[in-house]
């Protein structure tokens, strides 16, 4: 099942993360980078701030687990797949794609032109993502600070 959090449990995004960065990103990323990348994105009080600005937060949960997550934000017409995760062990069972499907519901129900988001260039979610509909719009490269980069596809499906 899918449900909304409250301000008060987006630990639960938090602890997630940090359960799944390491073993997502391992190969893609330095350990000093996902250290980095983790306390700049999933500080308590980072996503308290987005959600005081209007960013929604939900969790799959199965069996009171809760298995994965997705941030979503508004910009304009489009709707920003901040981030969506899955932990690892749960790859590959259909919870991505329960997400996903719940964020194109979730667009076209509160009328939004399309769906983008950003992803490594080396994750081979980039697939998953093309599966999906979704098309590789452009690529950029984000200078994160501390001598990091986020190599990315900025990826759109249109609603």
């Amino acid at each position: 099942m899918i449900k909304q959090l409250s301000i008060k449990n987006l630990g639960i995004i938090s602890d997630l993360a940090h359960q799944i960065w390491p073993i997502v990103y391992k190969e893609m990323l330095t350990e000093e980078q996902i250290s980095y990348m983790l306390s700049r994105m999933y500080d308590l009080q980072i996503l308290e701030k987005a959600y005081l600005g209007g960013d929604t937060f939900y969790t799959y949960n199965f069996n009171k687990e809760d298995l994965g997550y997705i941030h979503l934000c508004a910009k304009d017409s489009e709707l920003k797949l901040e981030k969506i995760y899955v932990l690892p062990s749960y790859h590959k069972t259909g919870i991505g794609a329960k997400l996903i499907d719940f964020c194109i519901e979730y667009a076209s129900n509160n009328n939004f032109s399309a769906i983008y988001l950003h992803v490594n260039r080396e994750n081979p979610s980039v697939n998953f993502y093309l599966k999906k509909g979704f098309i590789i719009e452009k690529t950029e490269d984000f200078d994160i600070g501390n001598g990091f980069f986020m190599n990315d596809f900025i990826m759109k499906k249109y609603i």
